[in-house]
């Protein structure tokens, strides 16, 4: 007899994902859910499992947006702590992040 692994796929995961997203933030594009929910399910940081599962979606976009969207990387290269980076660019973020949660 085989055993057979009862984990939904990666597939249902993304889709799953994409799914919240859709329901949190209604004026997220499309692409970008995608590449959020890609890395959702690429990223094994076990923070996932460790905060409210409401919140989950929103740390993952919020930092989608900080990674993606925003100087934080080139702040971080330049020598900046990651305190520093993340403040110089939270304003950029939180507006993205309410733009995206608004319907347009």
């Amino acid at each position: 007899m085989i055993a057979r692994d009862h984990r939904p796929s990666k597939k249902r995961i993304k889709s799953a994902f994409i799914e919240d997203l859709r329901a949190r933030f209604p004026g997220m594009p499309e692409n970008e859910m995608r590449r959020c929910a890609k890395q959702f399910v690429r990223n094994k940081n076990p923070i996932k499992s460790i905060i409210p599962e409401n919140r989950v979606a929103e740390i993952y976009v919020r930092a989608h947006i900080r990674h993606t969207m925003t100087p934080y990387e080139s702040v971080l290269l330049r020598g900046e702590s990651r305190t520093e980076a993340r403040r110089s660019v939270q304003k950029e973020v939180d507006e993205t992040m309410n733009k995206w949660r608004a319907k347009e």
